[in-house]
C-alpha cells in the first residue's frame, strides 16, 4: 500500500475526526479512505 502524508492540515479538523473515529468506534485512517473512496466513486469497502 501507498503512503500518503498530508502537511499543513488544520489541527481542528484532525481533533475532529479524531473524536468522529472514537465515537464511531473506527480509526481516522478508515474515515479519510472512506471519504477518498467516495471523492472518487468507489464503493467502500466492507467493514
Amino acid at each position: 500500500m501507498a503512503i500518503l502524508r498530508i502537511e499543513k492540515f488544520p489541527d481542528d479538523l484532525y481533533r475532529e475526526l479524531k473524536i468522529k473515529a472514537a465515537t464511531e468506534g473506527t480509526t481516522v485512517k478508515a474515515i479519510v479512505i472512506g471519504a477518498a473512496e467516495k471523492a472518487v466513486g468507489r464503493k467502500a469497502a466492507a467493514k
